[in-house]
């Protein structure tokens, strides 16, 4: 399942590369999110794994009251589908590890 979850990542990163559309915050919380899927073979506490999804949801919801929730009057469809993906996805991931106490 991280995989699947960095991959999204990864897309996101790519799509706003190759678009020209460089958001530093957007790929700020895409990183983050890609070093928890890799941090978190090290045993992180389900704690850590909170706070790194907390982290991803504020960044992106700084980017949206920053720039708005449409892009030139366009609904942000891919920016909807990869932040919901990465929240459903992270989370169920969280709820359903065993973490060391």
């Amino acid at each position: 399942m991280k995989i699947i979850i960095a991959a999204i990542q990864v897309a996101d990163v790519a799509v706003h590369i190759l678009s020209d559309q460089v958001e530093p915050l957007r790929i700020a919380a895409n990183i983050a999110v890609i070093a928890w899927a890799l941090v978190s073979a090290l045993n992180l506490s389900k704690k850590q794994s909170m706070v790194n999804l907390s982290v991803f949801i504020v960044l992106n919801l700084v980017f949206l009251l920053q720039n708005g929730i449409a892009n030139d009057g366009s609904p942000r469809i891919f920016f909807w589908g990869a932040v919901a993906s990465t929240v459903l996805l992270m989370g169920y991931t969280i709820k359903n590890s065993e973490y060391s106490q």
